[in-house]
């Protein structure tokens, strides 16, 4: 069987094509976290006010540190380099001696650092010859170099050595920064226990990637660990012989808490009585935490039938489930067991992790953009959840998937774009160096998270960019400016934010005013908006009303759009306030002020049949009256408009767009708003979240929205618009290799389709699993069925989340049937278990009934 990790590779000298994927996001990983001895400060690290007792034992954990990663180096430079043949494997090894390197040189530091006699310093760099404790840890370590073992046993060794013989003493630096002391230690400590979880985990992943016949047996690896476990706590004892407040060996021994000692904790609560009451016991070491969960109320733990339980008998006056009684008793038990209980605490076992960053790490794959362990999710949810859609289809109009309407952008929109990104680069790769060193990692969520500035500038410039004779302000260099003019004293907010609106109101209308020709159709539109430009001619041919959607209120979004539509031949529709109505106005606003118009009688207007050119946005800061007669207008529900507004209008009717043509809204119109007879969605930009496009989707098709259409015309197809660069606009270094050839609109489409397509995962299981799937669903072979496992009777999933099974090894359990055949009647049968089951039960509906045994 071939072994991708140690077979001879003739291509191993280069890194491309990359082959494994998971072994190179982890050297990624590891790259991410880079940092160097002289980012440690320890000018707040004050030795001499330690007491002796901690003095003590900090020397002995930092002489042990001092060589621990020279002998790991030692190791992955003599043999893991030369026997691994996977280059992403090598990557990985090889950042990891450059980091070891690092983490030896800050702990000589230390030690220089704190003490200041030069024998006793000099002690301590040889203490693998002259401490017996650390002697025996490095002699252990230096065998399995010179061992002519098998690469997995010494692998596993070796993931010992960073996981095991350095958790005691990474847990004895915490208990100091736990009580505020030498900070420069501790966040030391913080970081070179970060880099060795990840160096432990990598070797984890390299073990499991061997082949089945290259690993080793569960007996091989248990001695390994035991051995590793007894040397440490060996060394917790020795090191630390004394008791210091707080923290003892004690403790310290409890921290490495081995496979025995949970032995001896079954069988104190078995000679206390109280296992029976006790469904599951577990440890975690990191957080000396004993786990206890209790069996359901009015049950208890069968003795016949491990795992099972039975109904207690009403006369039973024994403590049952998780009363005060039952946990002073299991309290007991304990202590008997030498485990001291400090504090106790009761709470209710979750389902599911209730933590983001724990959930996304059980069930989300974020760089491949799929749920992982799918089988854990239904079986952690089955019988909790209910899905049916009450939707009729008779009563909504069809919608088109979404049309892309790819825009190339022009020359001078590439170049304003690249200078707008080259900003926003410079901005991500500060916000990134800055999360990486809090979080000590790259975070694992939402793939736009990490030194992402959400790309505002160049989004804006993805739609529309000015004519080089108007300057186009930015909020950055407003800030930058004043900043400079006050002699770096840092300006008001609050007048950045006013001096912008104004420069950019008076850019805009600079721009209608003096330029109209870029933004005329048959102008400059297509240098400066490609994007409005195909939007226009959409619009033009647009079989009825239309809605068009952007998420900037303001210039590159609906303001400048509604220049646009001025200059080639559309007019806002607007009502005004005349003798207390509401009246249509022919008139555009903008050049006649309410305030010095003349007092009109309300007229009825002639109505016309001609479709007319116009269109309405919906305004925030407009009264709510007349948003709402804009609407009814729109929707053409005439007969809700008051008499003197109906009258006005210059037609009989608005079901083809006749009066209204265009419809405008940004995302607070995407919120709260019902459309009827829409024709066509427009989207001018993407968002970080498809579930924006739905809604804005959603305001347009509702239940009966569309019934006074003809049956023909109940449909509305919807166009979203992304630019896109040219062949040669891609060829850009910075383009191509950095933003991976893709413009903003693409990039924030590309990341709101991944969370999509998780999203439309997540609700299949959900339906699958729901209590109702076969009931609702006509295809029952979509519904989640419980898989039958080895024995018949285990349950299928634990009580407490953090020891349930993922989908791996909960496969390896499940029964494996095959079909036979005995007297012309056909059955499944489970060869290992020797077991009958109905062939026609199974087949119809996925049950499994059990007949017979052979």
């Amino acid at each position: 069987m071939a072994n991708a990790l140690l077979d001879p590779n003739p291509d191993r000298f280069s890194i491309f094509p990359i082959r494994d994927q998971a072994v190179w996001n982890f050297y990624k990983k590891a790259q991410a976290s880079i940092w160097t001895a002289e980012e440690i400060d320890l000018s707040m690290d004050k030795w001499d006010d330690l007491k002796e007792d901690e003095q003590h034992f900090i020397k002995h954990i930092l002489a042990f540190f001092a060589t621990s990663d020279g002998i790991v180096n030692e190791n992955l430079a003599s043999r893991f380099m030369r026997e691994i043949q996977l280059p992403e494997a090598r990557c990985f090894y090889g950042f990891q001696i450059a980091m070891e390197n690092v983490h030896g040189e800050t702990y000589s530091l230390l030690l220089d650092q704190y003490i200041k006699d030069t024998r006793e310093k000099q002690d301590l760099f040889k203490a693998i010859e002259t401490m017996d404790c650390i002697k025996r840890k490095a002699s252990w370590a230096l065998k399995w170099i010179e061992s002519s073992d098998v690469f997995a046993k010494r692998l596993v060794a070796f993931a010992a050595v960073e996981g095991i013989f350095f958790s005691g003493s990474f847990c004895a630096i915490f208990w100091l920064k736990k009580r505020g002391l030498m900070p420069g230690l501790t966040f030391s400590n913080e970081l070179i226990s970060r880099d060795e979880g990840l160096h432990c985990d990598f070797a984890c992943h390299l073990y499991q990637q061997l082949p089945p016949h290259a690993r080793l047996d569960a007996k091989d690896i248990q001695e390994i660990i035991r051995d590793a476990v007894h040397i440490e706590k060996s060394f917790i004892c020795d090191a630390l012989p004394v008791s210091l407040i707080g923290m003892n060996q004690e403790l310290m021994g409890e921290y490495l808490i081995d496979e025995s000692s949970m032995e001896a904790i079954q069988e104190a609560l078995d000679a206390a009585d109280v296992s029976r009451i006790v469904q599951e016991v577990s440890y975690e070491p990191s957080t000396r935490r004993v786990r206890v969960v209790f069996a359901p109320v009015g049950f208890e733990m069968s003795a016949d039938n491990a795992g099972m339980v039975h109904r207690v008998r009403d006369d039973d006056e024994r403590p049952t489930s998780m009363t005060s009684t039952s946990i002073e008793r299991v309290t007991r038990a304990l202590g008997d067991a030498h485990i001291r209980v400090k504090a106790r605490n009761s709470m209710t076992a979750l389902p599911l992790p209730d933590d983001v960053d724990d959930f996304d790490a059980h069930f989300v794959d974020w760089e491949q953009g799929t749920i992982v362990n799918p089988v854990l999710l239904q079986r952690r949810i089955v019988g909790a959840v209910s899905s049916y859609s009450l939707r009729d289809k008779t009563f909504f109009a069809s919608v088109s998937p979404i049309n892309i309407v790819q825009v190339e952008m022009s020359g001078l929109q590439f170049v304003k774009y690249s200078q707008l990104r080259y900003e926003e680069r410079r901005r991500e790769r500060n916000v990134q160096r800055f999360q990486v060193r809090a979080r000590g990692r790259k975070p694992s969520g939402e793939v736009d998270n990490l030194g992402q500035v959400y790309r505002t500038f160049s989004l804006a410039a993805c739609t529309f960019v000015f004519p080089d004779e108007i300057t186009r302000p930015f909020k950055f260099q407003m800030r930058q400016k004043l900043r400079e003019d006050s002699g770096d004293v840092e300006v008001d907010a609050g007048e950045v934010d006013r001096e912008y609106e104004r420069t950019l109101e008076l850019a805009t209308r600079r721009l209608k005013i003096e330029m109209p020709d870029s933004l005329r159709m048959e102008g400059t539109l297509a240098v400066h908006s490609p994007k409005f430009l195909a939007l226009l001619q959409y619009l033009q041919g647009s079989p009825g009303p239309a809605l068009v959607y952007s998420q900037f209120r303001r210039a590159e979004g609906l303001g400048l759009l509604a220049s646009t539509l001025d200059v080639n031949g559309w007019v806002e529709f607007r009502l005004v306030r005349s003798q207390g109505a509401w009246v249509y106005s022919s008139d555009s606003l903008k050049t006649k002020s309410l305030k010095t118009k003349k007092t009109e009688k309300t007229k009825k207007t002639k109505k016309t049949k001609k479709t007319l050119k116009s269109y309405i946005i919906l305004r925030t800061e407009e009264d709510p009256e007349c948003n709402r007669l804009l609407l009814n207008i729109f929707n053409n529900e005439f007969d809700q408009l008051p008499r003197a507004t109906r009258d006005s209008l210059p037609t009989e009717t608005n079901l083809h767009g006749e009066c209204a043509r265009v419809f405008m809204i940004t995302a607070s119109g995407a919120e709260g708003i019902s459309l009827k007879n829409v024709r066509q969605v427009h989207m001018i930009e993407g968002f970080w979240n498809h579930n924006r496009l739905d809604q804005v989707i959603g305001r347009t098709v509702r239940a009966r929205s569309h019934i006074d259409l003809p049956e023909a015309e109940r449909h509305v197809d919807v166009f979203l618009y992304l630019s896109t660069f040219t062949d040669d606009q891609r060829l850009d270094h910075a383009i191509m290799h950095i933003d991976k050839g893709l413009t903003s609109d693409q990039y924030v489409h590309t990341v709101a389709m991944k969370k999509k397509h998780l999203t439309d995962q997540v609700l299949s299981l959900i339906r699958a699993a729901s209590v109702d799937c076969a009931v609702h669903d006509k295809d029952e072979k979509a519904c989640f069925n419980l898989p039958q496992t080895t024995d018949g009777q285990e349950r299928f999933r634990t009580t407490e989340f953090a020891s349930d099974l993922d989908d791996a090894a909960y496969a390896r359990r499940i029964v494996k049937l095959v079909v036979v055949s005995l007297d012309n009647q056909k059955f499944y049968l489970d060869r290992r278990a020797g077991i009958l089951y109905d062939y026609d039960k199974l087949k119809a509906e996925n049950v499994l009934l059990q007949v017979g045994k052979v």
